[in-house]
């Protein structure tokens, strides 16, 4: 609904197939989406790894075998970027932008009747609530550290209202000595 393809297919053709022909790449796509950012990386780029995370159950489950047959080590990930290492319970609703719900919102909205709002939509709606991990970037990607750290990191964040609190727990993979 709000994606400008031709302009992020051609930063992508540019910018970041020019940045993978000087450098070994990792792309970091925190909110995956419909995996259309993930595509045009593959299709125009080489980059070494990328992790792509996801709340949404459905979209995971309709994205995480996409890319076995790749070249790249494309790791697909059903879970949220955030400040720290926790889980939480969410409808698929809440991490839908089109059903005008904004994560950050959800988390944080000190407005009682924004609240009241929400859990009244929330009773109305019968989707099943599931239990989500939300974790903490510089955390999570420990596992790969020798893989990536020969590697330049390439960030986009589409995380519903939380890019900040996204930013915060990755901010030490941008700190240099």
């Amino acid at each position: 609904k709000y994606r400008n393809p031709q302009g992020e297919t051609k930063f992508i053709k540019t910018v970041i197939s020019y940045l993978t022909k000087q450098h070994k790449i990792t792309i970091i796509d925190g909110g995956y989406n419909k995996c259309e950012w993930t595509n045009d990386i593959i299709k125009y780029a080489t980059p070494i790894n990328i992790f792509a995370y996801e709340l949404s159950r459905n979209t995971y489950m309709k994205y995480k075998d996409n890319y076995e047959s790749s070249q790249i080590n494309v790791n697909i990930l059903h879970k949220g970027l955030y400040s720290k290492n926790t889980n939480i319970k969410l409808r698929e609703s809440h991490v839908d932008a089109d059903q005008g719900y904004n994560l950050f919102e959800y988390l944080y909205d000190s407005n009682e009747q924004n609240k009241k709002k929400m859990k009244t939509k929330d009773a109305k709606e019968k989707k099943v609530v599931n239990l989500v991990e939300l974790v903490k970037l510089e955390d999570d990607i420990q596992n790969y550290k020798n893989e990536i750290s020969s590697t330049k990191l390439i960030v986009k964040l589409d995380v519903e209202g939380s890019e900040y609190e996204a930013l915060l727990g990755m901010k030490s993979l941008f700190q240099h000595d």
